[in-house]
């Protein structure tokens, strides 16, 4: 029989020894690496923002925020309309807003310039700002003429520079109310613009103008029935524009969810209702990665309470996929919804069930991942920031001043 011998050199036996430690090491060391990498990235959508600052600005009085937008400069523009006398309108009480703040801010929450805009009748608010490819803004809002008991009120845009001086503004609208919702610029540098209007029917219906870059009307369009139909706010997508809102010409229920898509005139294509036997507006809408839709409102029809946050679902024709609905035991109001880089959604809005602001993650079935409230009665709308952070706005009454805070993920 033949024996095989293994002779070792002691040196050498050592030293293959400690190469063999060296690599378990570096594979040890690279699973664990592997692990936290995955786990981090697993969790930077899946986990609550933390606070990276907040700053107030004082204000003359009281002072609602009625739109903010990034800039390019990584910072915000915000339009604010500062309340006015309190007095009847029609049937019900209201407040006149005097004039319209436009409040400029940089990347860290420090102001920039603040402007005040004018109007020539005694009511004049903005509704949405948006900054426009020359890097000035543009402001929509509504400007009425008011007597004790009764106002007309047309659409009012100002067009204003880099630095906030004036450009031009001028009016639009009918014999009847016009009120503005959104607006957005084309890629022929002019601007497309949704609101409701009166002046064509006996009943409110949605008002789709298209303007040139200095304002000079192209077309206008109106969608609805024989009810109250509203738009709340309109996306431009691949051959069209879809608008989400409310209506009550359609659907089961005293105001449904109103998805309506249409042309690049604004000549409707199909629509679409969503809710139940009781009142559901939307508010908020994004086009998905899949070219469908998510859409945010509020309900009464699925609502415990007073009112729910109900997140609606679509394909690429409108057709529901799937609805969640989210609240406590107080009313919801206010939702506005923005896709996380998950591809689920972050969905925020005031609530009365904790008296605070509520932001909620959601994966892309509308399952929650996480959810937080930020206190503070004030705070009222969010925003996605440069960084994949949100912000979250609101007023203050005692001293009056606008509240920013900012979240980081």
């Amino acid at each position: 029989m033949d024996f095989v011998y293994f002779m070792y050199d002691r040196n050498s036996r050592k030293k293959d020894v400690t190469k063999y430690l060296k690599m378990c090491n570096i594979l040890i060391f690279a699973v664990l690496l592997i692990v936290m990498v995955l786990a981090a990235g697993g969790n930077a959508s899946a986990s609550p923002p933390d606070e990276e600052w907040n700053r107030t600005y004082e204000m003359s009085g009281i002072t609602s925020v009625n739109s903010f937008q990034k800039t390019a400069d990584a910072g915000y523009i915000l339009t604010l309309s500062p309340r006015g006398k309190y007095n009847a309108r029609g049937n019900s009480q209201y407040y006149f807003f005097d004039h319209i703040n436009v409040l400029k801010i940089g990347p860290n929450g420090s102001e920039q310039w603040n402007r005040t805009l004018d109007g020539t009748f005694s009511d004049n608010r903005a509704i949405s700002v948006l900054e426009t490819s020359d890097g000035g803004y543009l402001i929509a809002g509504s400007i009425g003429d008011c007597d004790n008991r009764n106002c007309t009120d047309d659409v009012w845009l100002i067009k204003m520079s880099t630095q906030g001086q004036e450009q031009w503004n001028l009016t639009l609208g009918g014999t009847g109310d016009e009120e503005m919702a959104f607006v957005r610029q084309t890629a022929d540098g002019g601007y497309f613009l949704i609101g409701n209007t009166d002046s064509h029917a006996n009943s409110s219906d949605i008002w789709f103008v298209k303007v040139d870059s200095n304002g000079n009307m192209q077309w206008n369009n109106t969608l609805g029935g024989i009810g109250q139909d509203k738009a709340h706010i309109v996306k431009q997508v691949p051959g069209g524009y879809i608008i989400a809102g409310q209506t009550d010409s359609y659907g089961a229920g005293s105001s449904d969810f109103w998805l309506v898509k249409t042309d690049t005139k604004g000549e409707e294509q199909w629509n679409n209702t969503y809710g139940g036997y009781s009142s559901d507006i939307a508010y908020s809408l994004q086009q998905t990665l899949d070219s469908g839709y998510i859409i945010a409102g509020r309900t009464k029809s699925f609502a415990t309470s007073h009112g729910d946050f109900l997140l609606v679902k679509t394909d690429s024709n409108g057709t529901e996929q799937w609805y969640r609905t989210f609240g406590g035991v107080g009313a919801e109001f206010n939702p506005s919804v923005r896709l996380s880089p998950d591809s689920g959604y972050i969905l925020g809005g005031k609530t009365f069930s904790f008296d605070d602001y509520w932001l909620i993650k959601t994966d892309k079935d509308g399952n929650v991942q996480w959810d937080r409230t930020f206190e503070g009665s004030g705070l009222d709308s969010f925003q996605q920031t440069h960084d994949g952070g949100y912000m979250i706005n609101g007023d203050l009454y005692d001293p009056y001043k606008t509240w920013l805070v900012k979240k980081t993920l």
